[in-house]
């Protein structure tokens, strides 16, 4: 079994100055599922877009979960950790949308023989140059490449603090990882990591996931997009090679019937003071055609003192060559900045 190609792992997290500062965050905007028992590849492989099928323990992929009509209902990271004689994954999505989408996903377990724990774990962001020492002393090792992932050494500080339950570092690439640990060891987790690193906002540390490209749906976007919308046939997370799941027969169709005519950009918008960052669904339009939205916010989130960087779902056609707006035909201009992977698959 070998790890499939994970361009969304490799990004810097150049996106925001604070996350390039370096920091740790706690992030409250994810939540955490895990899955294990000897069903549990199978039934994850038969509900997600990416092939679970031949994900590697200590290898980590982004994917997403729809509706029969291919509308995607919450992307994930998913990683794969040895488990004994099996596997353990780790679901990582947005808490928007967690309840509801794990609600769904639980209804189909049936008889299959998989274990779920919902919500017993957190998530700490750890970024920054300063990011990787600190890790390596609480982790008794080095942490993660991009696209890996790892446990914590046996007698480390981290495997001190877990006290034998699971948890996982995973490598994000561009000096950026994810801790996924019990929630009653974060607090002695962060104590530790605030010794060298300070404390970010989660919202600073967006600005790693949306220098990154990775499209995380929330509430205000459930049903939006079909997965190629949002880039997951570019990264790693559609298989188009693996057998059904919910929607595969669109988002099939909507690969093999010629270019997608809808892609996530990332773009930088001046904020005035006193403005807030655009929430997920703000729509973008060209400038003097208030009509019709070209498409709309996925995620946003800082770049620096005076302005913010957002994905953006858009209708290419129409909105190549406009003038794009956000918010309105009169909002703020958007400039187009770099995906840290290409527009057109290899």
């Amino acid at each position: 079994m070998t790890a499939a190609p994970n361009p969304a792992a490799d990004a810097p997290p150049s996106g925001g100055a604070a996350a390039a500062s370096g920091g740790f965050c706690r992030l409250g905007t994810f939540a955490i599922s895990l899955a294990s028992g000897e069903d549990a590849r199978a039934f994850l492989n038969g509900q997600f877009s990416s092939d679970i099928k031949t994900l590697a323990a200590g290898h980590w992929q982004l994917s997403s979960y729809s509706t029969p009509k291919g509308r995607a209902l919450a992307t994930f990271a998913v990683a794969a950790q040895a488990d004994g004689g099996s596997d353990r994954f780790w679901l990582l999505t947005r808490s928007a949308v967690a309840e509801a989408t794990l609600k769904r996903l639980g209804m189909f377990v049936m008889r299959s023989k998989v274990q779920w724990s919902h919500q017993s774990h957190a998530v700490v962001g750890v970024c920054g140059a300063a990011a990787s020492p600190a890790l390596a002393a609480l982790l008794g090792a080095d942490p993660p490449a991009a696209g890996a992932c790892a446990q914590a050494a046996s007698g480390s500080s981290l495997a001190d603090a877990i006290a034998d339950a699971p948890a996982l570092v995973v490598g994000l690439g561009g000096d950026a990882w994810w801790l996924l640990l019990p929630r009653d060891a974060e607090a002695a987790v962060a104590e530790a990591l605030r010794r060298s690193l300070p404390e970010l906002s989660a919202t600073a540390w967006d600005s790693i996931e949306v220098a990154a490209g990775r499209p995380w749906v929330e509430d205000a976007t459930r049903e939006a997009f079909v997965p190629q919308m949002l880039n997951l046939d570019l990264t790693g997370g559609i298989s188009f090679k693996k057998g059904c799941y919910p929607g595969q027969e669109i988002v099939a169709r909507t690969q093999y019937l010629g270019k997608v005519k809808r892609r996530m950009l990332r773009f930088a918008v001046w904020l005035a003071a006193g403005d807030t960052l655009p929430a997920p669904g703000t729509p973008v339009h060209a400038a003097g055609s208030a009509e019709q939205a070209l498409g709309q916010v996925v995620l946003a989130a800082p770049l620096d003192t005076s302005r913010a960087q957002l994905l953006a779902v858009l209708q290419m056609d129409l909105a190549e060559g406009a003038d794009l707006r956000l918010g309105g035909a009169d909002g703020a201009p958007l400039q187009m900045l770099d995906l840290p992977y290409p527009l057109e698959p290899a």
